[in-house]
């Protein structure tokens, strides 16, 4: 009887932590941005810099292969920039308050482009200066 009494004691504990740990779980809160406080990502470290957290979003973003950060207070302010596939879903959130992580650019694709040179829409007209052919309409640009 008692085995079964401790086992049952023993099962009810884990449930219980089961489901507190199911309700604080951490994620981390977007808020409708592409950065995040309390975050990190896990590797993929590319690089670092020592630099200010509100510059860290841009340094990552003309840095070559940078596609996600973390900003931490290490060494007076550190940006880690981080390359790899990644997703909001792949931060954590973290105890400390200062930490900042964020993604580049996400759910963007690129469009393709197309060049017009001024010959190839003006030509039928020659009345340029600020007029486009067949309108009293000036150009905008």
């Amino acid at each position: 009887m008692i085995n079964i009494l401790s086992t049952w004691t023993l099962v009810g504990y884990m449930v219980v932590n089961i489901l507190i740990l199911g309700c604080v779980r951490g994620d981390v809160n977007w808020n409708g941005n592409n950065w995040a406080m309390s975050c990190d990502f896990h590797g993929n470290d590319l690089s670092s810099v020592r630099i200010a957290s509100k510059f860290c979003g841009g340094k990552c973003a003309e840095t070559s292969g940078c596609t996600h950060f973390t900003w931490t207070q290490y060494n007076g302010g550190t940006c880690w920039m981080k390359s790899g596939a990644v997703s909001k879903s792949d931060a954590f959130s973290t105890s400390d308050s200062t930490m900042v992580c964020g993604v580049i650019n996400v759910g963007t694709t690129g469009q393709a482009g197309f060049t017009t040179r001024y010959w190839d829409c003006c030509k039928p007209s020659c009345g340029w200066p600020n007029k486009v052919s067949g309108s009293n309409a000036y150009v905008k640009s």
